[in-house]
C-alpha cells in the first residue's frame, strides 16, 4: 500500500506542476491490438482518438482533435533494446478550436512512416530507465512534408505483478520540411500508471504538453488526460 501512495502522490505532483487554467484540454485514448509472432516478433494495429474542449469550456471530449490508425513491426534484438518500423499510418487532424469558425474547417489528412529504437535497462531493484528514439516522415494532402525526431526519456517502476507506474519527458524537433524558427515541434511531460492483466492492460495518466504549431509563431499549451489499452495475444505458431 505504500509502493502504491507513493505512485500516486508523484503522478499528482507531475500533473499539479504542469497543469495551466488557460491551456487547452484534451482526452486522448488509444486502442492497441498486438500479435506476438515468437520470442523475437511481434506486430501491432493502434487506433487513436484525440478530442479537445470547446469554447468557453474545459471538457476534454467536446470537439474532434485527430483519429489516426497505425501499424507497428516490432523485432526484440536483446533484453534491453526492441527495434521497430511502422510502414503505413494515417491520420486525420482537425483544427484546434479558437473561435466559433474553427468548427467549419475540413480536417487535414496526413500519412505517416516512422522507424524506433526502444531500450529498457534496470537501474535498482524494480525500477527501470527507459529510452525511445524515433524518427517519422510526415506527408499532408496540402502542405510540405516533415522529416521529424523525437526522443523519450523515461523511469518505469513496477510495484507489483499487476501496476507499473512511469514518469517521462519527450521532445520532438522538426529536422526538415520546416523553417528554422520551427526547428522545436513541441515537448510532453507525464506520468501514468498501468494495470496489467493476462493478456490486457490498461494505463491512465496526465501529460502536460507545449507546442510550437507550424502555422503560428507562439507555443500553445495543452492538459492531456490519457487511457491506453491493449491487448495481446499469441501466434498459434509461437
Amino acid at each position: 500500500m505504500g509502493k502504491i501512495k507513493l505512485t500516486l502522490t508523484l503522478l499528482f505532483v507531475v500533473m499539479s506542476t504542469g497543469f495551466q487554467a488557460n491551456a487547452y484540454t484534451d482526452g486522448w485514448l488509444r486502442v492497441t491490438g498486438s500479435l506476438i509472432l515468437n520470442s523475437k516478433w511481434q506486430t501491432d494495429a493502434e487506433l487513436q482518438g484525440r478530442w479537445q474542449n470547446g469554447l468557453h469550456n474545459t471538457n476534454p471530449l467536446r470537439e474532434k482533435l485527430l483519429y489516426s490508425y497505425r501499424h507497428w513491426i516490432y523485432y526484440k534484438h536483446s533484453k534491453t533494446m526492441q527495434l521497430g518500423v511502422s510502414p503505413f499510418a494515417y491520420y486525420t487532424l482537425y483544427k484546434r478550436i479558437t473561435d466559433s469558425a474553427d468548427n467549419r474547417n475540413p480536417p487535414v489528412h496526413e500519412y505517416r512512416a516512422s522507424v524506433s529504437a526502444t531500450f529498457r535497462q534496470p537501474v535498482i531493484g524494480n525500477l527501470y530507465a527507459t529510452d525511445k528514439t524515433m524518427l517519422e516522415y510526415r506527408v499532408f494532402d496540402h502542405a510540405d512534408n516533415i522529416l521529424r525526431l523525437r526522443n523519450k526519456l523515461g523511469l518505469e517502476y513496477r510495484i507489483n505483478t499487476i501496476l507499473t507506474s512511469r514518469l517521462f519527458y519527450e521532445v520532438l524537433l522538426n529536422a526538415a520540411g520546416v523553417k528554422k524558427q520551427h526547428f522545436f515541434d513541441h515537448q510532453r511531460t507525464g506520468g501514468g500508471l498501468e494495470f496489467k492483466m493476462s493478456k490486457a492492460s490498461v494505463e491512465i495518466g496526465y501529460m502536460h504538453i507545449n507546442k510550437l504549431p507550424v502555422i503560428t509563431e507562439t507555443t500553445i499549451t495543452e492538459n492531456n488526460f490519457f487511457v491506453n489499452f491493449r491487448y495481446s495475444i499469441n501466434s498459434k505458431n509461437k
